[in-house]
């Protein structure tokens, strides 16, 4: 009843190989998206990714405040969010999450909040904010939707995890 890991490196693929006894899987390097870079398709500080069902994927591109989709192969599709406070736009965003309403939901570091877009980039709602405006956080950085839909949220500097109803 041995485990073991392996980390092999061929030309430019990583390959890992995880044994127990239960199962082995082996993961090899596949592809690369985006680049360093300030235009549709690069990334300025890339943070959070998050995939859904569809297998589009979703990527907080913290420095250039935005949220980029990619198709499933890597082929950019659109982007959204720009430097500020106001609806839709994002101000370091960080890590990321899909709801079972299958909604984006991003966790943004200095605008204290999260915001909730559809997956055309469209803004919905904020969550974390107090009827006075002020917020619930102090730098959110992760955050995670459980199947029905509540929304826990990981505070930085208040050193806690925040839940949210659906």
């Amino acid at each position: 009843m041995k485990r073991f890991c392996a980390l092999t490196l061929i030309g430019l693929s990583i390959v890992f190989a995880v044994g127990s006894t239960y199962a082995a899987r082996i993961y090899s390097f596949d592809k690369i998206v985006g680049k360093e870079g300030r235009t549709f398709g690069e990334f300025q500080g890339p943070i959070g990714i998050a995939i859904d069902s569809d297998g589009l994927l979703y990527v907080s591109d913290a420095e250039n405040n935005r949220i980029q989709n990619f198709s499933a192969d890597g082929t950019f599709l659109k982007a959204w969010g720009s430097e500020g406070t106001g609806q839709g736009q994002l101000n370091r965003p960080m890590h990321i999450d899909i709801g079972p309403d299958r909604n984006l939901y991003v966790a943004e570091y200095l605008n204290d909040r999260v915001q909730v877009f559809d997956r055309e980039g469209r803004f919905i709602r904020f969550i974390g904010l107090k009827p006075d405006g002020q917020s619930y956080f102090d730098a959110p950085a992760g955050i995670a939707i459980d199947s029905k839909g509540f929304v826990y949220v990981a505070d930085f500097y208040h050193h806690q995890i925040q839940k949210f109803d659906p």
